[in-house]
């Protein structure tokens, strides 16, 4: 993975401001209404959380032994809200599509899309190996 690259494409996503996560979760609600519930009617905290916790992840990629313990915090803060594995597709999918729209092509981000941003996020079963898939998912309507 290109961390530079990852890290240079961050700084243009923060720039766009508020329209990236507006798109992020504009996105996974029209896919997947299913998860509209699950969040606040108010989303102006929860956008932010959303663009405090990738940059802490961008922020660290460089070491993971600073990026697990933020991922596994957010494990454990999603659990209280019943989020299961096929979520974890679909926040993926919304984040790719983010990473694909008009948004990120006019701030120039498209230097870390490449195949492994195609697989998904979802956690392995338990007992069962991380096989990632390379499915795209973007223009489905699932």
């Amino acid at each position: 993975m290109d961390t530079a690259a990852l890290k240079a494409s961050w700084g243009k996503v923060a720039a766009a401001g508020d329209d990236v996560p507006l798109y992020f979760y504009s996105h996974l609600f029209l896919s997947h209404p299913e998860v509209r519930s699950m969040f606040p009617i108010q989303m102006t905290a929860q956008r932010e959380k959303l663009v405090a916790a990738l940059g802490a992840v961008v922020s660290n990629v460089e070491s993971l032994d600073d990026v697990v313990p933020v991922l596994e915090q957010l494990g454990r803060d999603h659990r209280r809200f019943a989020v299961v594995s096929e979520h974890y597709s679909a926040v993926g999918a919304s984040l790719l599509e983010v990473v694909l729209s008009d948004i990120a092509r006019r701030g120039g981000i498209t230097s870390f899309v490449a195949a492994p941003a195609h697989r998904s996020v979802a956690p392995p079963e338990p007992g069962r190996p991380r096989t990632p898939s390379t499915t795209s998912t973007r223009g489905s309507s699932t």
